[in-house]
């Protein structure tokens, strides 16, 4: 018997063999260490952008309306709970205003970038089963949040929004690459914020990243005073530039409409939105907020929303809940954009009073 051959009583295992510990224990030192980019001042570092600031709120938010509204709330308020959900078109009510003219009103606002049907889903699942029910839900729904082409849903909702229950319950629908995507951010810090050293040393160096972390500390600070309502990036700005609305259009459809193609996981998550609150029994109206004259017509080019129409009005009309174009109806009037998408701030008061006339709990 050679001497690189064992002998037929030798057996490898963890004791003889203290070396097969090694790959385990490296697995769990770089386990170990990649937790610290989960961390948020790591984070605030290798992030060029703060949009999840608004989806961290949303689930501040989510745990307040539950506390305040929910079976085991200690003393509910008084006053009817309305709740907003839809994408940064519906992000920009004042809530001073909401206050002022609708004071038996408690709204709360966890509309967010770029958000899905999915999105909804998660948060009304969660309120339903703690025990809240609003008085009266608003949904917002555009073809964008449909289109299965897009990676908005995995860079947005999928990296900042739902939790492990949710995912592994809905694994079906969302299917193998979302699950997996999801699992990576979920237990590995670098997939979720990735560490891109160019990130880094523009925060170290770049003089727009020096207020960084005040700007963060006022935005938390207004979403949660506001109940998820922001400040408009574009203040009081109404682009009158007929070109450049032309151009954002088309920056916009290149971004959130891209080879268009409609997503049936998100119709689903749309039709299960659409059943359970109609068993729950919450007044409903699903909307789509008005874009600029240059999208609409592009998009109108590129036959994104007739085949939408034709698609959703049915589930709609399946469950009885309506579902309102809003550059249709006529007691609704404001044509003035900050960009291509997004309609001024001044438009959110007609808006506002639009949606009180919808309300059925009069």
């Amino acid at each position: 018997m050679s001497e690189n051959e064992l002998k037929p009583e030798e057996k490898i295992n963890f004791f003889s063999h203290p070396f097969l510990f090694y790959p385990v224990l490296l697995f769990v030192f770089i386990f170990a260490i990649d937790k610290i980019f989960f961390l948020d001042k790591v984070r605030d570092y290798v992030k060029v952008e703060l949009t999840y600031i608004y989806y961290d709120v949303k689930q501040d938010l989510l745990k307040e309306m539950i506390s305040k509204f929910g079976k085991n709330a200690e003393k509910k308020s008084d006053k009817k709970l309305v709740l907003l959900m839809g994408s940064s078109r519906m992000l920009y009510f004042k809530n001073q205003e909401i206050l002022d003219f609708y004071p038996d009103w408690e709204v709360y606002n966890l509309s967010s970038a770029v958000t899905t049907p999915a999105y909804y889903l998660y948060f009304l699942e969660r309120l339903f089963e703690a025990g809240v029910k609003p008085d009266f839900l608003v949904l917002e729904a555009d073809p964008f949040q449909f289109n299965a082409n897009s990676t908005t849903f995995k860079k947005s909702n999928l990296a900042n929004s739902f939790d492990l229950r949710f995912v592994l319950s809905n694994a079906w629908d969302l299917g193998k690459e979302n699950v997996n995507y999801y699992l990576g951010n979920y237990f590995f810090g670098v997939s979720k914020n990735k560490p891109y050293i160019t990130n880094v040393y523009a925060h170290l160096t770049s003089k727009k990243f020096e207020k960084a972390d005040l700007i963060k500390k006022l935005t938390i600070e207004s979403l949660h005073n506001d109940k998820g309502n922001a400040i408009s990036p574009a203040g009081g700005f109404m682009e009158k530039d007929f070109g450049k609305l032309e151009a954002s259009s088309f920056r916009t459809i290149g971004w959130i409409y891209p080879k268009y193609s409609p997503s049936e996981m998100q119709f689903s998550f749309y039709e299960k939105i659409l059943d359970r609150v109609k068993a729950e029994g919450v007044p409903t109206v699903v909307v789509r907020p008005e874009v600029s004259l240059p999208l609409e017509n592009l998009l109108k080019e590129l036959n994104i929303p007739a085949p939408w129409w034709e698609r959703i009005r049915p589930i709609n009309q399946k469950f009885g809940i309506p579902i309102i174009d809003m550059a249709e109806v006529s007691d609704y009037d404001c044509n003035t954009f900050a960009d291509s998408g997004h309609m001024a701030v001044d438009c959110y008061r007609p808006f506002l009073r639009f949606l009180r006339m919808r309300y059925s709990g009069e």
